[in-house]
């Protein structure tokens, strides 16, 4: 029988042609960051099975019918676009980074050493070189994908057909990880862009169905860390920053994506930034950070102009603002981020959160939320 995962209508997915079930956790390093995965489980060998896809199975991984009593609406929202046309270059002397936003579940392997981006930049140095490789090839979902710049051959780590149920090292669960090329079939037939390095949602609030966008970290119960919900934003305004290079002459969608930008990037997330993290980097005195916090702000300020004036000279201003925020995600990603997760107390993160959700529920709301959610996902739709 051919190994083959079938997306099936609403349910579980289904497991055909004795592909290996394992359970891997992500192992840390010294400061904090994942930095290798570690085997803890082998299930035992089946040539077919089902695994849920909702995330209320009560014996995990596999499904137990849960989705009917639930209702759970599994409808595929993933673009068919091929991994190259959706990733952005970043081009380093000895690398090649090629990186798609949409497909970060926030494993954060890319994070130690300064960053994967940064690493690739400096890739004539051969430790930075090396890390770099090794980071993109950790990335589960293969969001990063690392090639040599001179063959401008990807390189991907040698992964038999197998599928890993993740989790963090704290146990909470994280997506399917699908390695070795292993066909994934949609509920309409159709097979999606085949690839070394998958990672399909098991907790079913993914809104890149059937592939995982992070959203298990916003399940209630696992308290995610304030920090980590900015990096999540990143992600979805990131996407946004693809949809600004690639969007037409629409009007309509020109002043949507505006829309977004001043309501949920600026307003919304660097709201959050400017009365809550800041303010409390500031207060513990780190002289490092008190310099690279009024480099952000300045960039948020100049953000804000661009954004405004955008109405005025939408291709322009847009391409202004994809440098822009591209640079200034990736310094808060990669350095602001790790400091803070470094420096702030337990009490001062449960602070965070509770000003992050002040501000989501008075400066956003509900309504305007909603507004957000369907203008992101009919932009992405059409876009990407």
């Amino acid at each position: 029988m051919t190994k083959k995962i079938k997306i099936t209508k609403d349910g579980p997915y289904a497991v055909s042609g004795n592909i290996p079930l394992r359970k891997e956790k992500i192992v840390l390093d010294s400061d904090g960051l994942p930095f290798k995965w570690e085997k803890i489980k082998e299930y035992p060998l089946k040539q077919q099975y089902l695994l849920c896809r909702c995330g209320h199975t009560k014996t995990p991984p596999y499904c137990d019918q849960s989705h009917k009593e639930i209702g759970f609406n599994g409808k595929e929202t993933a673009s068919n676009a091929l991994f190259d046309k959706q990733a952005e270059v970043i081009d380093g002397p000895d690398l090649i980074l090629k990186d798609s936003p949409p497909l970060c579940v926030h494993a954060r392997f890319c994070d130690r050493a300064g960053g994967i981006w940064d690493l690739t930049r400096k890739s004539d140095d051969k430790v930075s070189r090396e890390t770099a490789i090794e980071e993109a090839c950790n990335c589960p979902s293969g969001r990063l994908v690392a090639s040599d710049r001179k063959t401008q051959k990807p390189i991907e780590p040698e992964l038999d057909q197998s599928i890993s149920v993740t989790s963090d090292k704290e146990g909470t669960p994280g997506p399917l990880w699908i390695k070795g090329g292993i066909p994934i079939e949609s509920a309409d037939g159709k097979t999606y862009e085949i690839r070394n390095r998958v990672t399909l949602c098991q907790c079913g609030r993914s809104k890149n169905k059937p592939f995982c966008d992070g959203s298990h970290y916003l399940v209630e119960e696992n308290k995610m860390n304030p920090i980590d919900s900015l990096r999540i934003e990143h992600g979805y305004i990131k996407q946004m920053l693809l949809v600004l290079n690639k969007i037409n002459d629409n009007i309509e969608d020109q002043k949507n994506t505006i829309i977004f930008l001043k309501e949920y990037a600026d307003k919304l997330h660097h709201g959050k930034e400017e009365d809550y993290l800041f303010k409390m980097m500031i207060q513990n005195k780190i002289p490092d950070e008190l310099q690279q916090i009024d480099t952000l702000l300045n960039e948020h300020k100049a953000a804000r102009g661009i954004i405004k004036n955008m109405p005025n000279d939408f291709e322009n201003h847009a391409k202004k603002y994809i440098v822009l925020l591209d640079q200034h995600i990736n310094k808060e990603n990669n350095i602001l981020f790790p400091a803070a997760r470094r420096s702030l107390s337990e009490s001062q993160m449960e602070i965070l959160e509770n000003g992050f959700e002040d501000i989501a529920q008075n400066k956003i709301g509900e309504a305007k939320f909603e507004e957000l959610h369907r203008i992101f996902n009919n932009l992405k739709e059409t876009y990407l």
